[in-house]
């Protein structure tokens, strides 16, 4: 398939250098070189995200919420999933001891870990302070992939007192996005963003100004659970629509990986938790599998020239975005309304 073909074409240079094949015909490959931010890389589908572009060659940050306690065997970890990325979708390799050892080599140059909370727009900007410090001018991003994502059981709130799954799905993915390219860290042309959003944004009424933007219609419960994550993720996709519009140098994408087999459940109570993951481990995709689309994207291998700027993906293929998302006046309440939430952000009593 597409999907599988344009992980072969990411892995080339690696399977080149394994297998020791003339220097001269070497391919540069997608991603060689590149600097590639993931957010949520280290459970469920960002995992399948970072095993990929590890295999690529790229040179990855992955800020997360809480640091690994160690590092090098976070690195590792990458490392192993990246390998067994490569043997899921080719089968050429002449070595596998070669192979692991340039993996484990790439993950201890090629990764860095920082710290960011999406839940505080606080922590966002010093996050987003430290990457211009690690870049230092020299570099850019070239590839971001906002994944990052939660589905709050509770009651919960963000710094600045959000209801959490609009805070971190929408609000402060949208900010931190803004804040890179505000601080110069993303390329200024050609830089490709990809926005992981949900077709859960279909099971929700288009977004009005009947109530305060951000805020629950309803008081946040298990009950309504489903209810918030796709107020969340319309929000986001009608933002990036708006996105798309302005950031014309930018190639900007969004969709929905379909379902994936992650621990996205695992604030469910028990015995609800241990069944949905069981569940989902059984009938959906792994997350190495589930992340062929977006690497797909993130490296636009046959993306067809017809297709326009703003297309929305369904997996693999496009599908118009729902409830109102793709809408011209919808993108620009949406783009006025976060402007104000960032400017002023508080929630609404």
């Amino acid at each position: 398939t597409l999907m599988q073909d344009a992980a072969t074409a990411v892995y080339k240079p690696l399977i080149h250098a394994v297998n020791n094949d003339d220097e001269s015909t070497v391919p540069d490959g997608p991603l060689v070189g590149r600097t590639v931010l993931v957010t949520g890389s280290n459970r469920g589908l960002g995992s399948g995200i970072v095993a990929h572009l590890l295999a690529g060659g790229a040179r990855l940050i992955l800020p997360c919420r809480n640091l690994p306690t160690d590092i090098p065997e976070a690195q590792k970890k990458i490392g192993i999933n990246a390998f067994r990325a490569i043997k899921e979708y080719t089968n050429n390799i002449d070595n596998d001891n070669e192979l692991i050892s340039m993996l484990y080599n790439l993950s201890k140059k090629n990764i860095l870990f920082i710290q960011m909370d999406l839940a505080s727009l606080n922590s966002i900007q010093t996050a987003v302070d430290n990457i211009q410090t690690i870049l230092n001018k020299k570099n850019k991003i070239d590839i971001l992939i906002n994944n990052a994502g939660l589905i709050p059981i509770r009651d919960e709130k963000t710094a600045e007192g959000f209801e959490l799954s609009f805070g971190v799905n929408f609000l402060g993915t949208a900010a931190f996005t803004k804040s890179l390219k505000e601080a110069g860290t993303l390329r200024d042309t050609g830089s490709t963003i990809v926005m992981v959003t949900s077709e859960a944004h279909r099971l929700v009424s288009p977004i009005d100004d009947q109530t305060p933007f951000g805020t629950p219609a309803k008081t946040p419960s298990f009950s309504n659970v489903m209810e918030r994550y796709g107020y969340s993720k319309l929000a986001l996709l009608t933002w990036t629509y708006e996105l798309q519009r302005k950031w014309k140098d930018h190639k900007i994408y969004s969709i929905c990986p379909g379902p994936v087999a992650s621990e996205i459940a695992r604030d469910a109570p028990w015995p609800l938790k241990d069944f949905a993951v069981t569940l989902m481990s059984l009938l959906f995709p792994s997350p190495v599998e589930a992340a062929l689309p977006i690497l797909r994207l993130a490296v636009e291998y046959q993306i067809p020239k017809d297709y326009a700027d703003g297309i929305h993906y369904h997996m693999g293929q496009p599908r118009e975005g729902g409830a109102g998302s793709s809408e011209l006046e919808s993108g620009k309440w949406i783009w006025e309304k976060t402007e104000e939430l960032l400017l002023t952000p508080r929630a609404a009593p």
